[in-house]
């Protein structure tokens, strides 16, 4: 009897152990991700990885020496968690539900600044720096030729109202009348 339950909670525990990198992946809000972020995950991959070779190896021990059924729910486990990492790796920044409408890429400054406007008026403007990138959400209003956009506390490098040029497919600041951004072609 107290095997089953050992059994159970070691189990979970390897669920838990599973569940804890993919946290870092998860931003309701603005946020920005890196090389200190990937080295948490890394750690989280390290600290799931022990426990589950010593749960393995002791599964395999049981199957050869007790000649007990070879126990599978720890390699169900770390596939599903594999799969779930490569998604959280390759699409940490994607949005699966909202469909691009416009892409804005700067085009006078070091940084790699790109605006990306969705059909239900919201908006993702990231910056890439070398170790990382930041990601502002915000919404946006487009009446005529005119960007107006939203956001709740200020971004740097982002007015709030620009002109939108559909001949040139450029952004032109209403404030300092210099084009910004140009426009990129959507994948």
């Amino acid at each position: 009897m107290k095997r089953k339950k050992s059994i159970g909670i070691r189990y979970i525990f390897l669920i838990f152990l599973a569940v804890l990198p993919f946290y870092k992946f998860y931003h309701p809000e603005d946020y920005c991700f890196g090389d200190k972020d990937l080295v948490v995950v890394w750690g989280f991959i390290i600290l799931f990885t022990i426990p589950f070779l010593v749960i393995l190896f002791y599964n395999l021990y049981e199957f050869s020496l007790k000649k007990i059924l070879f126990d599978f729910r720890p390699v169900i486990i770390l596939v599903l968690f594999l799969i779930g990492l490569y998604i959280a790796f390759n699409h940490q920044h994607n949005i699966f539900f909202k469909k691009e409408i416009l892409k804005f890429k700067i085009t006078n400054s070091l940084k790699g600044i790109t605006i990306t406007l969705y059909e239900d008026s919201t908006f993702v403007l990231q910056k890439s720096f070398t170790n990382y990138d930041c990601f502002y959400n915000g919404e946006f209003d487009k009446k005529n030729d005119t960007l107006l956009f939203k956001t709740p506390q200020k971004i740097n490098d982002l007015e709030d109202t620009y002109i939108y040029n559909t001949e040139r497919g450029t952004l032109k600041s209403l404030k300092t009348k210099k084009t910004t951004y140009r426009e990129i072609l959507i994948d």
